[in-house]
């Protein structure tokens, strides 16, 4: 057994004291938490005695090992629960941190576990107090982790810098594939509803204010046109002049003199008696 494998670490470098070493003969091994129940899977990701997805630790303090389980290292200890998608995206391997609100909905820290339907890695001997490899996984298929499982430990870089087998992008470099994820269906269906209602209340505000600016343009060519025919239409009458407090007879304008009643109008009926 190396030496190195005899211990357990966090991604923050501390020792995780309650997890074994799934792997004990190997250099690098991811780690799990020991007890009855306890196994580890061929992903390695660990599941509990109550049937729990955890990521557990890893025998290489640096983290640098592509052995280790290289999800959700933002949070610096372990026994972090990883979240199956697989309702959303009908995938088994797609997985969310516990931590991240509405990952499986929106896609934003989504990623992938390989492989499918993972199979026991080794289960916990009671009698050696260790983890006992009961089906040997190949450390080759490390290789197959895509890009978008990579960038899930973008929040901890400065823990792991080294590039995994087959993968020509660091480990702790962001991915645009995480976050190309893209949103739902429903989600792009609500944004393209409010896109088209903006654009008409938008259209809306603009018709209104054409038609008050068009309006007001109306109203003062009324009131213009009224200001310049109304001294024609209507002359002003004379004014009373006050002599003393009392008014003074003043001879009506020509344009006020009493009009001759017509002729029909000299004589007229009143109840049947002429007057």
């Amino acid at each position: 057994m190396a030496s190195s494998a005899s211990k357990c670490y966090y991604p923050n470098g501390r020792s995780a004291s309650g997890d074994s070493p799934c792997n004990p003969d190997a250099v690098d091994s991811a780690c799990c938490g020991g007890g009855l129940g306890s196994t580890c899977l061929t992903n390695r990701l660990c599941s509990g005695p109550d049937g729990n997805i955890v990521r557990g630790s890893c025998t290489s303090e640096s983290w640098s090992s592509a052995e280790c389980p290289l999800f959700c290292l933002s949070a610096n200890t372990g026994g972090t629960d990883l979240i199956s998608c697989s309702n959303v995206t009908k995938s088994d391997t797609s997985y969310c941190c516990d931590h991240n609100a509405f990952c499986c909905d929106n896609g934003v820290g989504r990623f992938d576990v390989l492989p499918s339907k993972p199979q026991t890695w080794a289960t916990w001997s009671a009698a050696a107090s260790q983890f006992v490899v009961v089906n040997p996984i190949s450390t080759s298929s490390t290789s197959s982790i895509p890009s978008s499982t990579l960038a899930s430990t973008t929040s901890f870089a400065p823990y792991l810098t080294t590039t995994l087998p087959g993968n020509g992008t660091p480990s702790g470099t962001p991915q645009p594939s995480q976050a190309a994820q893209g949103l739902t269906a429903g989600a792009q269906a609500g944004i393209g509803v409010g896109a088209a209602i903006g654009a008409l209340l938008i259209a809306a505000v603009v018709f209104l204010l054409w038609k008050m600016k068009k309006n007001k343009r109306l109203l003062g060519e009324v009131r213009k046109q009224t200001e310049n025919t109304w001294p024609a239409v209507y002359p002003e009458p004379p004014k009373m002049e006050l002599v003393g407090g009392a008014p003074v007879r003043q001879e009506l304008d020509s344009s006020y003199a009493p009009a001759e009643l017509p002729a029909a109008t000299d004589r007229a009926e009143l109840y049947g008696h002429r007057v």
